[in-house]
């Protein structure tokens, strides 16, 4: 589910998702779509990053990829929660995509 974007420096946007499909499920889902491994950031909580362009510090100020978190590790008893308006929506898993400049 798309839930929201930030802009992350001049012309670089973040686009936030969420899903309640397992971290590993989704890790593994990009592996396979992007046919690359990528890089475990951290286990507790888990993060995973797959880089996806060239990072130009003169013109970036975030490096072009995709971020997958864990928010269900056993500290997070109740995932991320995501508030539009009144409504409030957990997620056990949330996907950040930062797309390469054109």
């Amino acid at each position: 589910m798309f839930l929201e974007t930030f802009e992350v420096g001049p012309g670089q946007r973040l686009f936030a998702f969420g899903t309640n499909d397992t971290y590993l499920d989704v890790v593994q889902f990009y592996k396979t779509q992007l046919k690359k491994s990528g890089e475990e950031l951290s286990k507790m909580p888990a993060i995973y990053q797959f880089e996806r362009g060239t990072f130009d510090s003169g013109t970036m100020t975030q490096r072009p990829g995709i971020v997958v978190k864990d928010y269900a590790w056993p500290a997070v008893t109740d995932a991320y929660l995501h508030v539009s308006g009144t409504t409030g929506t957990r997620y056990r898993t949330v996907i950040q995509v930062i797309p390469a400049l054109k």
